[in-house]
This record gives structure tokens, C-alpha cells and sequence, in this order.
């Protein structure tokens, strides 16, 4: 008997040391230091003095969960930002800014149609960058003129089913020169299922500020649109359209959109979108377009928005706009004055 319970404590003993032992830690991530001025992209990149230099380099690395990109204040970078990789849940890779100053510069180049750009990937929180995209090409409505389809911020879903987590917060973008289509302007999410479903779940868009911005402000829009009938679209809109597959847990709140030369905030097949504290000035000021408004979208809260002052108000030119295909859409406590077309139409 005393051999049993002998053995019976050392065999507890080692099943309480092995089921206390803690889960490994996830490993933290890396956090990498851009400075365009005093670095050099021979350096680690893993200190503010052994920071790099170039987008060159950041577009070359593939990040991990939990992995920051700090561009230091007050610097800038001429070309497009595309850093590769995703985060996982919980563990998203941050952009972000070090330093004190202006926030860092990102200016676009005519080679390319975005500054800022993400494809098929997700988990990633962008906040504090300023965004330029300019043309020395006028502005006009034929969608295909050589203007191209020019962004600030541009998050691409092309046939990769549903992607996760964009948080983008507290930009400045502005003097964004592209051409008439809803996939052109400040800050454009854009879905492409042609073949596999694709959308977005956990989109927010916070904080921002947009001016002069062409032709969008903001814009949420999809290719997977097809449901009760839902005939063509836009020309510029990818082909053939998938079956209506939205966006989910979307958020656009606290922007600011002057002179967008369309609309100024607007999504497209989307469920359970909440649109508020935003504040809308002078829309629509080159081509007609409603100042906020959605589409082929369900179960819209669209809440404490102020729209004022657009112009072009002969065939739009509202301050918000139900617009077609929507199923359950609740506006309330808005502001809208001195807009050319009004306050609302239902399409």
C-alpha cells in the first residue's frame, strides 16, 4: 500500500509540473524605423538609429503579426507604399509615425495609381500618414482619360474571399488627381468575386481628413452585386459581377471630406454599415454626384453627419442619398444645408 501511494503522489506531482507549465508566449513583433534623411537600407531598420532609408526597402519585406512600420515625422517619400504580408487575428501589423512634426509624407509618382496601396491582404492598422497622389492631367468625365484611376489609400480584394481587419485612422490625404469612376479618389476599398465571393469584414475608416480629392472622397465598392435582378452597373466596375456578397462590421466615423470632386463618402454592398460624425463640404464640385450615399447595401445606420454646400445640383447634388438596392436603412440627427440638389432622394 505504501509503494501505491507512493507511486500515485510522484505521478501527480509530474502531471501538476507539466499541466502548469504556461502556453509559449506568442513571439512578439518586430518594430522597423524608416527615416528618409539619416537612414540606410543596409541598416537592421530595427532601431531609430539603424533606420532605413527607402519604400524600396519597406515594399521588399514581408511582415509578421505584430510587426510596426514607423516612418519618422516630419520626412517624406516620393512612390507607393506597398508592404508585404498579413497579421493574424488579434495581432494586426501597424503603420504609424515616430517622432514629433507633421506626419510623414507619402507623395505618389505618375508611374503608379496608388501611394498607399494594399492586395489581398489583411490585419493591418495604417494611421498617421499624410497622402498625396497629383496629375498635371486635367480632370474631366470620360472615366478612361489618361488621368487613370489615381488613389490615395487603396485597398484591393481581388478574388480572395473575405479579408479582415483594415483600420485606417487619422490621415490626411489630399491633392489626389484621378478620373471619374466610383475606384478613383482619397481613400477607395474596392471588392473584386468575379470568380470567388470576395469582401471585406471589419473595415474602419476614422479620423480621417480628405481635401480635393478626385473623384471620390471615400468609397466602399464591390463588383459582387448580383441579387433581385440587379442589372449593369458602371462601366469601370470589373465584369462579370459576382453574386452580392458584403462587406461586413464597417465603420466610417469622424472624417472630414472638402471638395471631393463627386461624392464625398459612399459604399456599396455592405450589411450593417455605420456611417457617422462625418462631415461633408462642398461635394460634387466638378461632376454631379450626391454628397453621401449608398448602394446595393442592407441594415445602413447613417447618424450625426453634417453635409453642406455641393454644387452641381441639376441632376444630383444632395446631402445624402438613398440610393438603389438598399434594404433597411435608418437616417437619423443629420445636417444637411445649402446643398445645390437638396437634402435626400430615394433611388
Amino acid at each position: 500500500m505504501k509503494k501505491v501511494i507512493c507511486m500515485v503522489s510522484i505521478f501527480s506531482l509530474f502531471c501538476t509540473f507539466f499541466t502548469a507549465l504556461p502556453e509559449p508566449a506568442n513571439a512578439a513583433g518586430t518594430t522597423y524605423y524608416v527615416d528618409s534623411t539619416g537612414g540606410d537600407d543596409k541598416n537592421s531598420g530595427t532601431t531609430q538609429d539603424a533606420a532605413w532609408k527607402s519604400l524600396d526597402k519597406v515594399n521588399a519585406t514581408t511582415f509578421s503579426p505584430d510587426d510596426k512600420i514607423l516612418f519618422k515625422a516630419g520626412e517624406s517619400w516620393n512612390g507607393r507604399l506597398w508592404p508585404k504580408g498579413s497579421g493574424e487575428n488579434g495581432r494586426p501589423i501597424i503603420i504609424n509615425m515616430h517622432g514629433t512634426g507633421s506626419k510623414p509624407l507619402i507623395a505618389g509618382v505618375t508611374t503608379e495609381l496608388e501611394a498607399v496601396f494594399l492586395k489581398n491582404q489583411q490585419y493591418w492598422e495604417i494611421n498617421n500618414l499624410e497622402v498625396t497622389n497629383s496629375s498635371p492631367l486635367p480632370f474631366d468625365r470620360d472615366w478612361e482619360n489618361p488621368r487613370g484611376q489615381r488613389r490615395g489609400v487603396y485597398i484591393l480584394n481581388e478574388e480572395a474571399g473575405i479579408l479582415n481587419h483594415i483600420h485606417i485612422k487619422n490621415m490626411n490625404i489630399h491633392d489626389v488627381d484621378g478620373s471619374y469612376t466610383t475606384r478613383s479618389g482619397g481613400l477607395i476599398f474596392d471588392s473584386v468575386g468575379s470568380n470567388t465571393p470576395s469582401a471585406f469584414n471589419d473595415i474602419l475608416i476614422d479620423g480621417n481628413t480628405l481635401t480635393d480629392v478626385d473623384a471620390y472622397g471615400i468609397f466602399i465598392g464591390s463588383n459582387c452585386i448580383l441579387r433581385y435582378g440587379m442589372g449593369d452597373l458602371w462601366p469601370w466596375v470589373p465584369k462579370p459581377y459576382g453574386p452580392w456578397t458584403p462587406s461586413t462590421q464597417v465603420k466610417i466615423a469622424n472624417n472630414t471630406v472638402i471638395r471631393a470632386a463627386t461624392g464625398g463618402i459612399a459604399w456599396n454592398v455592405t450589411d450593417g454599415a455605420i456611417v457617422e460624425h462625418n462631415t461633408v463640404q462642398q461635394a460634387t464640385y466638378l461632376a454631379t454626384n450626391a454628397s453621401i450615399w449608398w448602394a446595393y447595401a442592407d441594415n445602413n445606420l447613417v447618424q450625426f453627419n453634417e453635409s453642406f454646400a455641393s454644387v452641381n445640383g441639376a441632376e444630383d447634388g444632395h446631402g445624402f442619398d438613398v440610393d438603389a438596392g438598399n434594404i433597411n436603412s435608418l437616417v437619423q440627427y443629420n445636417y444637411s444645408h445649402n446643398n445645390a440638389g437638396g437634402f435626400l432622394p430615394f433611388c
